[in-house]
């Protein structure tokens, strides 16, 4: 008597090729069901414009159509309608559940569970296999949904698939709130994050992670738009580091109204982009008055806090320097106000630096550019004179 193999288990690779073959199927599926549409809406207008003419001749006393030919025109008409809202229906449920076909969020992601007792972590698109001689745990990072890219920031649903043999750690509720850290220490976002255990596995499912490489890849220039979102934030960072309390609860002192700025992008041969922006601002005190010195400290420690912030549509800042401060003081020392002129550089990418994630930008980095780049100078001009946004 013949002894039965044991199916073997399809190796990850395999069940990638297999969902490739089969979304490259549903793409055209759903390309031919959009020209079905277009066909039946185009039958619906032919048949009901032959119904309406059909009308007409017998309200003028014309026989020539028969009954016959009358009911088959009418019926014509909502046969046409009905498929073209039949497959109009297909259509759209063909797109909600759009194939996912690339790991881009995962292959990021997978550093968040970079752990000393798992050796493996596999970024994917697919549902992993079990693996069926487990020795040592591995950890599947699945992306659920295809990539959304904006502004230098890429976003989808991702799962953290855990195989795990008997004895080792599962991922429970103190791992997640680990996940839930690194993503806040990467500069990341996540909307939701939760898990659930069985025997043998876990899953921790991230519900709109919203990740960035090191450099961010922004294909597109920054415009007055992003320039004005940019010194917003960076006002953001000198108004944080000077607090008052009262009635309202712990709140910012200072008041950061942008009234110029400049700024000027350059791309290197590695497609690597730096902006530089020149902004200046009116900086008033949200007290009765200030000491001139702790305003002078608070426009001066603000500025090193900003370095390594993500401005969508722009960049990472790279560097932050203090041109110019001042405080508008009497001679009591106190200070109502002041202005503030700061130069920033911000770091993004026209297309990928290379494969992996990329170096996180920290004070002081610099990424190696050719000296003859691609000048890309934009002077914006909100109503305002050359060079000035107001």
């Amino acid at each position: 008597m013949a002894t039965a193999t044991k199916p073997k288990t399809p190796t990850l690779g395999q069940l990638e090729a297999d969902h490739l073959k089969a979304a490259k199927a549903q793409t055209a599926e759903l390309a031919r069901l959009a020209e079905q549409v277009e066909d039946f809406q185009t039958e619906a207008e032919q048949a009901s414009a032959k119904l309406n003419g059909m009308r007409r001749a017998f309200g003028q006393g014309d026989a020539t159509a028969t009954a016959a030919e009358f009911a088959a025109a009418f019926h014509g008409v909502e046969r046409a309608e009905l498929l073209a809202t039949g497959v109009t229906r297909k259509v759209a449920e063909l797109r909600k559940t759009p194939p996912v076909t690339d790991k881009r969020v995962a292959e990021l992601a997978a550093r968040l569970v970079k752990m000393n007792h798992v050796p493996e972590v596999i970024p994917t698109f697919v549902k992993p296999p079990v693996p069926a001689d487990l020795t040592k745990p591995v950890i599947y990072v699945v992306q659920t949904s295809p990539t959304v890219s904006r502004g230098g920031q890429l976003s989808a649903d991702v799962e953290f698939v855990h195989y795990r043999p008997e004895g080792f750690i599962p991922l429970d509720a103190n791992a997640i709130n680990e996940i839930r850290q690194a993503v806040h220490r990467e500069g990341w976002s996540v909307r939701d994050i939760d898990g659930s255990s069985q025997y043998g596995s876990d899953t921790v499912r991230a519900k709109g992670l919203y990740v960035r490489e090191g450099i961010p890849v922004i294909a597109a220039e920054p415009g007055a738009h992003e320039v004005n979102m940019a010194a917003s934030i960076a006002g953001g960072y000198i108004s944080s580091s000077m607090r008052v309390g009262g009635s309202l609860g712990d709140t910012s002192a200072l008041k950061m109204t942008p009234t110029k700025k400049k700024y000027k992008a350059t791309t290197g041969e590695d497609g690597i982009r730096r902006t530089v922006i020149e902004v200046e601002y009116n900086v008033q005190s949200k007290v009765i008055s200030t000491e001139g010195g702790l305003l002078y400290q608070a426009m001066h420690d603000g500025v090193p806090a900003m370095v390594g912030a993500f401005i969508q549509g722009v960049g990472v800042i790279e560097e932050a320097k203090q041109v110019h401060a001042t405080a508008d003081q009497g001679a009591d020392f106190r200070a109502t106000g002041g202005t503030l002129s700061l130069r920033l550089v911000i770091v993004s990418a026209v297309r990928p630096v290379n494969s992996g994630p990329g170096p996180k930008p920290v004070p002081g980095m610099r990424v190696p550019t050719h000296s003859k780049g691609v000048d890309t100078s934009r002077i914006a001009s909100g109503g305002g004179t050359s060079g000035v946004i107001n």
